[in-house]
């Protein structure tokens, strides 16, 4: 009688284009490129290369501006999602997988001007 066999851990998987940015300069260049960040005004400034911080920008512009003129909040929102996941999948290594189940925005006060967002991910942070 054989032992029961074991399911194979769950494995990472990233497209074909975005596991050709292997550097966070490529990373950067390439989501600045990419449509949804090109077209709605965002531009990531800053990328460290381990990874572990980024500086993005959100322009104020009326195609960036919601009905009363103040900035849309899906757009701000856009401009934060991507990077707590791709921070912590580049950390944690391919042994890990990361999963973006959720997210939430508190809108502190109306984006009248462009916006910003730094975050940031340390191993402290993770639990």
């Amino acid at each position: 009688m054989s032992a029961p066999t074991r399911p194979a851990p769950p494995v990472q998987r990233i497209g074909r284009l975005k596991a050709l940015a292997t550097s966070a300069r490529a990373l950067r260049h390439g989501m600045n490129a990419w449509p949804p960040f090109l077209f709605s005004g965002i531009r990531i400034q800053e990328m460290t290369p381990d990874f572990r911080r980024v500086r993005v920008r959100l322009a104020h512009t009326p195609l960036t501006s919601n009905y009363v003129g103040t900035l849309f909040g899906g757009s701000l929102m856009a401009m934060t999602d991507p990077f707590w996941m791709i921070m912590v999948m580049r950390n944690l290594g391919p042994d890990y997988v990361v999963w973006d189940k959720a997210a939430q925005i508190e809108f502190v006060s109306p984006g009248r001007s462009a916006g910003g967002s730094r975050p940031t991910w340390s191993p402290t942070t993770a639990r």
